[in-house]
């Protein structure tokens, strides 16, 4: 979605509806429905979780940062990637902004000990590589993604990338 479901549901509520009372309404429906139901239409890209474990093999350090609600991000993690140690896995929190903020990069960058110039940050969205950018992390696209590669290009990131082929080449290049 980008923004999280918050900016979500503010842009789904018709004109003039869009009260703090109603989108709490409507998240309180939507986290209800999509605890039972987050796995059955979302699925990791082909050849990452593959990708993942070779990475960790080699050393590399992972985390994840998304803009969904941080309770749903822990369990989709937890249930694809059950065997990856990742350094951080972080969602959006009440109270704490979203990104492009690049907060909640500075958090997993506290964690991991490693200096943004030497992360890179992979997304496919322009909201991904805003929070690159603001950041100061090596942004990379996947072009593969929810959004255009076009979106991704006008960001102007350090990498953009078609296949898991060629973002393993870049993920272990600037190891």
């Amino acid at each position: 979605m980008g923004n999280g479901i918050a900016r979500l549901f503010e842009r789904a509520l018709p004109e003039g509806e869009a009260s703090a009372e109603n989108i709490a309404r409507m998240r309180a429906c939507f986290t209800a429905r999509y605890k039972d139901h987050m796995t059955d239409a979302t699925r990791p890209y082909a050849g990452v979780p593959e990708l993942l474990s070779e990475l960790h093999q080699k050393g590399l350090k992972l985390a994840v940062a998304s803009n969904k609600y941080h309770a749903a991000t822990e369990q989709l993690v937890a249930h694809y990637f059950p065997d990856l140690p990742f350094v951080a896995v972080i969602g959006h929190q009440k109270g704490k902004a979203t990104k492009p903020d690049p907060s909640i990069v500075q958090e997993i960058l506290d964690k991991s000990g490693i200096p943004a110039e030497n992360t890179v940050f992979v997304g496919d969205s322009g909201v991904d590589m805003q929070t690159a950018i603001n950041s100061q992390t090596i942004a990379c696209g996947i072009s593969w993604g929810l959004r255009p590669r076009s979106e991704l290009e006008s960001y102007k990131p350090d990498f953009l990338v078609d296949n898991t082929a060629e973002l393993r080449k870049v993920l272990l290049q600037t190891k």
